[in-house]
């Protein structure tokens, strides 16, 4: 058990290391895509319930006083930890237990649900109490669709999509979220999705890789409060704003999960880009012979401020200040 810990606490050396491209290591270089240096600003210590697994958890807490308070912003938190261990391991790298009080650190969440839970959860955090601390760390998240044996569909796509403009809304309040798994290698994963599957010859992006994609290359420096006249039982729209304060461009996002085209008018015109990602089938999926999802992109010279949002689509509108 020391032997396995001693491993662990000298990789998460070692990354910090990297992180902060100390001289003393040879990886942190263009070469290996690190060319600047970043802080390592968070740990999350994750583990099943078990005898084998909290003396290991105890082994890595003593360890952890090995790496340098100077590589950490947050403190850790998770709330699998009971108390004492978490004071222990704040004290071990000089932080403070992580309480409703605390103005430093995050509350770690996962989402692994079935597709209408994305969908209510769009409206998740619309309600939360602003001046609540610590932030929300989504650390895990993907849409299991288990009526189609948990397929990377188009549908769970745009379930996540739908859930994620909720966090792009709210994201004074969720500071981080992260799709898991990345990888998966095809035969060897059942019943659980992945970004990116491979075998020895092919590398497959799903519609779920291009989602976080998206999102992540159209992502706003600040939200903008927006209003629509949407029925009330509406549940297969959904939709944020947001202004890229460096490019000046507005960026609208618009998940659409119903089987019909909706026509949309903002108040808004000019140039603009228009990314739409869809396919043909609700439960499309990608695989070595074929792309079914995949982002296309145009330009309208003369965007008048309507729009027409295919079915099953995610459609991100940028328009040129």
């Amino acid at each position: 058990m020391k032997q396995i810990s001693t491993v662990l606490v000298m990789a998460l050396c070692a990354l910090a290391a990297f992180a902060a491209d100390d001289p003393t290591i040879t990886l942190g270089d263009a070469k290996n895509g690190h060319s600047v240096p970043e802080s390592l600003w968070g740990i999350s210590l994750e583990g099943t319930d078990g005898a084998e697994v909290a003396g290991l958890r105890r082994e890595l807490v003593e360890m952890l006083a090995a790496l340098k308070p100077a590589f950490l912003r947050y403190q850790p938190g998770c709330a699998e930890y009971g108390e004492d261990e978490i004071s222990r391991l704040c004290a071990a790298i000089g932080t403070k237990p992580l309480t409703p009080q605390t103005d430093e650190g995050m509350v770690d969440e996962k989402y692994f649900y079935p597709p209408k839970w994305f969908l209510d959860a769009a409206h998740r955090y619309d309600g939360h109490e602003r001046t609540e601390k610590p932030k929300i760390c989504i650390s895990g998240f993907a849409c299991h669709d288990e009526d189609d044996d948990f397929a990377n569909n188009l549908n769970s796509a745009l379930c996540e999509a739908a859930a994620m403009t909720g966090l792009e809304r709210n994201s004074d309040v969720v500071a981080m979220a992260s799709y898991t798994p990345l990888l998966a290698r095809y035969g060897r994963t059942k019943d659980q999705p992945a970004l990116i599957w491979f075998d020895d010859t092919h590398c497959v992006a799903t519609p779920s890789y291009y989602t976080q994609q998206l999102f992540s290359l159209n992502r706003p420096t600040r939200t903008i409060p927006a209003t629509d006249n949407l029925a009330k039982n509406e549940k297969m729209f959904f939709y944020c704003a947001g202004l890229d304060e460096t490019s000046g461009e507005t960026i609208l996002k618009f998940v659409n999960l119903s089987d019909d085209e909706r026509d949309a008018t903002v108040n808004i015109s000019g140039k603009a880009r228009l990314i739409t990602l869809t396919g043909g089938c609700i439960s499309d999926t990608n695989c070595p012979e074929k792309e079914a999802v995949r982002p296309v992109e145009s330009t309208i010279e003369d965007f008048d401020g309507s729009i027409t949002l295919p079915p099953y689509s995610l459609t991100i509108l940028r328009l040129a200040k």
